[in-house]
């Protein structure tokens, strides 16, 4: 993602929309529902914020659907914290952003980056621990179940869990080749540096 997108488009329910709006700079469009925004053809490429009351699919949609219109999109996530303020949600759920700190990355002016690379790519290494470690725990759980239990709906109901948390568990290994870039060796010094 380019260091200075700027937000283009906010997606949430009127309620939602009412509170953050006016604190988005002027131009930004905002819409009630993800179908409302993809059905906008003209919307510059940039960052859209996407409040509390669209699920996470619709979002997940939206995403791919940006994707294929080219350009630079990101996706971040608003929610509301207990002291009712406005948090941007990055990938993983350990690291609010305030509102504000993303707005202020996001103007056309900024020398601030919204996520530098090496940031996105710190949070996927995150999110995967984040997600393996109740990962494991769940699918231990569920084997030792299944080690108790003979065959029946039960059962079948425990093999499915142990399915599904599998290939949850090789979707997030797939993302262990999203690494941050190793800090490249010192240069020897060329010719040019002895003269």
């Amino acid at each position: 993602m380019h260091a200075n997108t700027a937000i283009t488009a906010l997606v949430a329910p009127a309620q939602h929309a009412e509170r953050v709006g006016p604190r988005l700079p002027e131009g930004v469009a905002t819409f009630l529902s993800v179908a409302e925004l993809l059905t906008t053809s003209d919307l510059p490429a940039g960052l859209v914020l996407v409040g509390p009351g669209v699920s996470l699919a619709d979002a997940a949609g939206m995403s791919r659907e940006l994707r294929v219109r080219g350009g630079h999109w990101g996706v971040i996530h608003l929610e509301w914290t207990e002291d009712g303020a406005v948090s941007a949600l990055p990938i993983s759920m350990g690291y609010l952003q305030s509102l504000d700190d993303v707005l202020t990355a996001a103007r056309p002016d900024s020398v601030a980056p919204v996520l530098e690379l090496g940031v996105v790519l710190r949070h996927v290494a995150r999110a995967r621990h984040d997600i393996n470690n109740p990962l494991t725990s769940a699918l231990a759980e569920t084997q030792l179940l299944l080690m108790d239990v003979d065959e029946g709906e039960l059962r079948e109901s425990l093999e499915t869990i142990q399915r599904q948390i599998r290939r949850i568990r090789d979707l997030v290994a797939e993302l262990s080749v999203l690494r941050p870039p190793a800090p490249s060796p010192p240069r020897p010094p060329g010719p040019e540096s002895s003269r």
